[in-house]
């Protein structure tokens, strides 16, 4: 069942939160939500892509196992080159887990992510035997490694499957990147019927906080999409996000690349071909090698924009967060089960400070873009204030909290009606008096009804915000 969207301001938990009652039941890294092993059983090959993985089937639900790749991150360890090779293989595997992760987090209530767990498994199975990975690692003397073992989603499909209009025209989701140089605001279905698309630019702004360079893949395929029902009809389509493999690349590694993989990073510090750098670091990378798939900020429509920028915003406020990242990368030493099932302190403490710099950049990049959306939303900041600052409230002769969050409602603002003097003087007595008549303002207009120079008197009763109105609009 796909979720349903919620304010993106607060589509996250507060982050004063975060930890102290959500570990246990968001975070299950080896066993399920009994604390029992979770038990595996290889059933057919992985179809596609060149990584090391198996199909398995766990109480009739199927799951991709993955093997991470070593990428070299302990070239210096002293251990033996076959130790050496397995901690890379989990510790690439242990990354990938952490980028799921953080995609679920930085993507709650925006797009879906597939439930993740590690399990130790056999390198070589049945459905392996001829993969040259398998065979090289066996023959090194590993036999076995950690796997990012992803469950299906049902009905999911890739991008590269998807098909959209283009002026009356039926063509696929990655052609209409092709040609726009954006992604399309709606999906075709099966029966021919346009529906919108929920969550695509969302997940951009998390991929782009994540440095994740390949987020949809040079052909679509490490993303999609699920449709939603209502009954028998299709509504929606909600994305889907998989294969983070590429996530975390911050900056290029000056032993081993003379160009990154990362176009921001080429564009700053003048890597490589032009090809491979952006016209405008807003633009959006959306695949390791595919360069008529970048996608323009220029091109995306107002609403496209909008929302990319509010989850940059969202992510921004985790992403700051030291609390945050330090439960998301120790998991209180859940991670630490032997010598090669492990994430490195230097590694963990490298990777936080890697993101902590690259997204001040990304707000940088952002800042003009950034500055108009909030000026568009003091409503929505004063709330993402008490939320981050608050958190939750303790309740009186209990021990029970309740979320700040559900306290906010919509206010409604009655515009040019008098109130009878002579009613009763009370909110009700107020409220009443208006009539059926009675016409409302969004707290944005009213922050726009004085272009031309007039003035605008707030009345009401003690403590109902007219103070922190007034405060919400200062310059």
């Amino acid at each position: 069942m796909a979720i349903q969207p919620k304010p993106f301001f607060v589509s996250l938990e507060p982050i004063t939160v975060l930890g102290l009652k959500a570990v246990e039941q968001m975070f299950c890294i080896y066993t399920g939500k009994s604390g029992k092993k979770l038990d595996f059983e290889a059933v057919a090959e992985k179809a596609g892509g060149c990584a090391l993985g198996t199909l398995f089937k766990k109480s009739e639900k199927q799951w991709l196992g993955k093997v991470g790749e070593p990428k070299g991150a302990l070239r210096n360890d002293p251990l033996t080159i076959r130790s050496r090779t397995k901690k890379e293989l989990n510790l690439d595997t242990i990354r990938e887990k952490l980028a799921y992760d953080l995609y679920q987090e930085l993507g709650r209530g925006l797009f879906l992510v597939p439930k993740t767990r590690l399990s130790q498994q056999p390198i070589m199975d049945k459905f392996n035997t001829t993969h040259f990975l398998a065979i090289e690692w066996v023959r090194q003397g590993i036999q076995d490694s950690l796997r990012i073992m992803c469950r299906f989603i049902e009905g999911y499909q890739d991008f590269q499957k998807a098909q959209t209009l283009d002026g009356g025209e039926p063509i696929t989701f990655m052609e209409y990147i092709k040609r726009h140089h954006r992604p399309p605001e709606t999906l075709l279905t099966p029966q021919g019927k346009s529906v919108p698309l929920q969550g695509i630019m969302s997940l951009l702004a998390v991929s782009r906080c994540l440095a994740d360079t390949d987020v949809l893949g040079g052909s679509g395929g490490n993303a999609g999409f699920i449709w939603i029902y209502e009954g028998q009809e299709i509504k929606g389509a909600q994305v889907v996000k998989i294969d983070p493999g590429e996530a975390f690349r911050f900056k290029r590694d000056p032993e081993q690349e003379k160009v990154s993989i990362n176009w921001v990073i080429n564009t700053q510090e003048y890597l490589g071909h032009p090809d491979y750098h952006l016209k405008d670091l807003r633009n959006l990378q959306t695949s390791n090698n595919n360069r008529e798939t970048v996608i323009v900020w220029s091109n995306l429509t107002p609403s496209e924009q909008e929302e990319f920028l509010a989850a940059l915003f969202n992510a921004n406020r985790y992403l700051e967060s030291k609390e945050v990242l330090h439960l998301l990368f120790y998991r209180e030493g859940s991670f630490n089960r032997s010598e090669t099932e492990m994430i490195p302190e230097e590694i963990a403490r490298s990777i936080q400070a890697e993101m902590t710099i690259w997204i001040k950049n990304q707000l940088l990049i952002y800042a003009n873009d950034l500055k108009e959306f909030k000026q568009a939303h003091p409503d929505q900041l004063i709330r993402v204030h008490y939320i981050d600052k608050w958190g939750e409230l303790s309740l009186p002769m209990t021990e029970e909290t309740f979320p700040i969050r559900e306290l906010f409602t919509h206010l409604r603002i009655a515009k040019e009606e008098k109130v009878d003097p002579d009613k009763e003087d009370s909110s009700m007595g107020s409220w009443l008096s208006l009539g059926p008549k009675m016409c409302f303002l969004k707290l944005e207009e009213l922050f726009h009804l004085n272009q031309s120079g007039e003035k605008i008197l707030l009345t009401g009763q003690a403590g109902t915000g007219k103070s922190t109105i007034c405060q919400k609009n200062r310059p």
